[in-house]
């Protein structure tokens, strides 16, 4: 008995093997993405309920400086795949950064509040395109669907200036506030086509774009001050890339020619440093009076007369003494 391998029909359940593979595969990520953001919005429910308390915040010691960790999710909006109805899958992967700022301008019971702030973000997402036709991609044949993918990284740097609502902060502790900005972002756009919707599994992976490009923003945050030195909120950041190339562009066909932007949406912890406390020292028209009351509260006798040798007394008779 002979076997004779049918060449086309094992390389064709190869390929059908990879498929299945990188469904399950996406359909973990997915779910590990679903999952991160419930516990995300659970965590952030239940800080906002335990903290009822009204804030203050402490002018006295506040030196206006304030340190920002965040945390979060960056990607990109769907695109037109050349010009049709058919739209890219954008999905979404890590991003987390740091800021820095200075108080600019904030005072007791003013309406406003103004900060300026350097951020550092860095990211990376990914997206595909589904329906691509079959002879687009030669070594397939037309009962396999195949894909074009990309993944961006990316590293921004910004100078923001933040609006902030600040007597509403003084009263209830809530902050909310925009904020907009300009910097300059640098990304790696790599591409590819396959019959997966993973890059990783791409039978071809290019690096279609690597450049650094001057980057506008635009975001707003809400957020709650838990103590006078410390805060927590959530932001969300869109960075315009004035370009149409961080999908990749003409390689994925993701050029309709319009401007790609990118997302961020992350959990800010936020620290306003304070200087140490120092003693009070009255003011100088107070000080008289200071030293006054705690005289009259001084229950210490007084000093004993002072001692030493009895004066000399001459009595002289005027009767007796004319001349």
């Amino acid at each position: 008995m002979h076997i004779i391998l049918d060449k086309k029909h094992f390389s064709s359940s190869k390929m059908q093997n990879n498929v299945h593979l990188a469904s399950i595969l996406n359909t973990r990520q997915e779910l590990k993405l679903h999952v991160m953001i419930k516990n995300f919005y659970f965590l952030t429910f239940i800080l906002f309920l335990g903290f009822s308390t009204q804030a203050q915040v402490d002018y006295e010691h506040d030196n206006g400086w304030n340190l920002g960790l965040n945390i979060g999710a960056t990607w990109q909006q769907p695109d037109s795949y050349h010009n049709s109805d058919t739209l890219s899958n954008p999905q979404a992967g890590f991003g987390g950064g740091f800021t820095i700022g200075k108080s600019i301008y904030e005072k007791p019971n003013a309406f406003f509040a103004f900060d300026i702030r350097g951020r550092y973000l860095g990211g990376i997402n990914s997206g595909w395109i589904d329906n691509i036709p079959a002879d687009s991609f030669a070594i397939f044949n037309t009962s396999i669907p195949t894909y074009n993918t990309y993944e961006m990284t990316l590293h921004e740097g910004d100078i923001e200036g933040v609006l902030t609502l600040h007597r509403l902060r003084e009263r209830t502790g809530l902050i909310m506030y925009g904020f907009g900005g300009v910097g300059i972002t640098g990304y790696t756009i790599e591409a590819g086509r396959s019959n997966t919707k993973d890059l990783f599994f791409s039978t071809t992976r290019d690096e279609v774009v690597n450049e650094i490009k001057f980057t506008p923003s635009l975001g707003f945050g809400l957020g709650y001050q838990f103590t006078p030195s410390f805060s927590v909120g959530i932001e969300h950041k869109i960075t315009y890339a004035l370009n149409d190339r961080i999908d990749g562009g003409t390689y994925t066909g993701l050029n309709d020619g319009e401007n790609d932007c990118f997302h961020y949406t992350g959990i800010n912890f936020r620290w306003n440093i304070l200087h140490g406390r120092e003693r009070y020292t009255a003011p100088d028209e107070h000080k008289d009076d200071w030293t006054s009351n705690n005289n009259n509260n001084n229950n210490t006798p007084p000093p004993p007369p002072p001692s030493g040798n009895k004066p000399i007394v001459n009595i002289y008779k005027p009767s007796t003494n004319n001349t």
